[in-house]
């Protein structure tokens, strides 16, 4: 029986991963599966993955004082327009953060400053965490499910030296733009679509040969019917059957301060009835963090939505469980418009055929630190380019986009098509199938 190692950190990997068809086609040759997870969840996956073939352990890479600086360098020499980067300045951390433009702007350009970075990491980051488990477990493949994380990082660093096989999966569309340098490099990687496989060129040089492009696992589950119905599905959120659902998605504390007065917007049109039919609002909270609400007090419109399980008592470690990923496909399905502020969504939206609309403006004035920042993300200036969802640069617009597709849902549905054909490769539900048969083939 040959053995793979399958890592669980990202609160995201069971969804995306796990709670797909992988593991059963995996199982169904005979593959003994080792799935490392952080230690405070251990628990929680030996109760949802009972298999006398798959063994859960709990582990975790001891913090070395390399961390944080390799961390600070490989984001500084992709790209300075990123989440981390711009919460140096909110935080006040100006040395840091023009010390990152300076990196950027010196450095990015010169790959061999990414490759000595490399170097570092492998002669000074060394943990060896993970000694006693090759020894005892003599895995024949080691398969890095989010090759940013470090604990991926390390795992894969190790396997290498202990001459197993290694193969690294992008976990999301935007992280080989917003993750930095690629420290430890997996002898083969799984992408979800052309662009990450172009990506990793251009920031990495990794060879396309290196590369399998598979599609995104856990949109295999899209296609299938719903097992809850429309009515059931109003009745256990609380929603009414006679009005349209707009699903909006808050930013959340950790990026932003005034998801209440984007509430407060939408509140005050639906109470001057500017839109163009009966509208309520299913309000999603981020799966791994709260919102500040600054006074919204919310009717019957307005449902609050509140995924993610808080296993360890750290919400930003929640992790999103099966029921979760199946109700947000219903809750996709049920809907008729998303409107975010430049998450996933607008790809998950796009899976079920739903328009989407992107807020790049702040419901509250004179915001220094507002929304409009994320429009410099280069992972969203690519994506925007498409056309596959509305941007909203002002209030007039955003009440103008929604009352136009509350009017005509099947406006752009052409652009999301082709969006999805760029971002998810073939939404054909086969994609779980091609990353188990990778993995098989490179097993033999």
């Amino acid at each position: 029986m040959k053995t793979i190692f399958i890592t669980s950190y990202h609160g995201l990997i069971a969804r995306n991963i796990l709670e797909t068809d992988i593991l059963p086609i995996l199982n169904a040759h005979n593959i003994k599966i080792v799935i490392l997870v952080p230690p405070s969840k251990t628990d929680y996956f030996r109760d949802n993955f009972k298999d006398k073939s798959i063994e859960v352990i709990g582990i975790k890479p001891k913090e070395n004082f390399l961390d944080g600086w390799l961390y600070f360098v490989s984001i500084a020499l992709v790209s300075v327009e990123n989440l981390f980067i711009w919460g140096l300045r909110r935080k006040r951390r100006y040395i840091k953060f023009y010390t990152a433009h300076l990196i950027y702007y010196l450095f990015s350009k010169i790959f061999i400053f990414k490759k000595v970075l490399r170097l570092i990491f492998r002669t000074f980051a060394r943990k060896n965490t993970y000694i006693d488990l090759f020894n005892q477990y003599k895995p024949d493949l080691v398969f890095s499910t989010d090759i940013y994380d470090t604990n991926d990082r390390d795992l894969t660093e190790e396997a290498k030296r202990y001459g197993v096989l290694t193969i690294g999966m992008v976990r999301s569309w935007d992280n080989v733009t917003t993750k930095g340098v690629m420290l430890a490099i997996p002898d083969k990687i799984i992408v979800a679509s052309n662009i990450l496989r172009d990506e990793l060129w251009e920031y990495n040089k990794i060879k396309k040969d290196k590369i399998f492009i598979s599609g995104i696992p856990h949109y295999d589950a899209c296609l299938n019917p719903r097992e809850v119905s429309r009515e059931k599905f109003f009745e256990e959120m609380k929603l009414d059957l006679g009005k349209k659902v707009i699903i909006f998605c808050p930013t959340g504390a950790r990026q932003y301060q005034y998801d209440g007065e984007t509430l407060k917007l939408f509140q005050d049109f639906k109470d001057r009835n500017l839109f163009s039919k009966r509208v309520q609002f299913l309000v999603r909270f981020p799966p791994s963090d709260t919102i500040k609400l600054n006074g919204f007090i919310r009717d019957p419109d307005f449902v609050f939505d509140e995924p993610g399980l808080n296993i360890n008592g750290v919400k930003k470690e929640s992790e999103f469980t099966r029921e979760d990923a199946g109700h947000l496909n219903d809750s996709l399905y049920y809907s008729d418009i998303v409107i975010t502020t430049g998450s996933t969504m607008m790809i998950d939206a796009a899976a079920f055929n739903r328009p989407s609309i992107l807020l790049f403006f702040d419901a509250k004035k004179d915001n220094s630190d507002g929304i409009k920042k994320f429009s410099s993300y280069m992972h969203l200036k690519k994506f925007l380019r498409l056309g596959s969802c509305r941007i909203a640069k002002n209030s007039h617009e955003l009440l103008e986009q929604i009352n136009n597709y509350l009017d005509n849902p099947i406006l752009d549905a052409e652009k999301r098509k082709k969006m999805l054909e760029e971002y998810c490769y073939k939404l054909d539900g086969k994609s779980s199938n091609r990353v188990s048969q990778f993995l098989l083939t490179n097993l033999d």
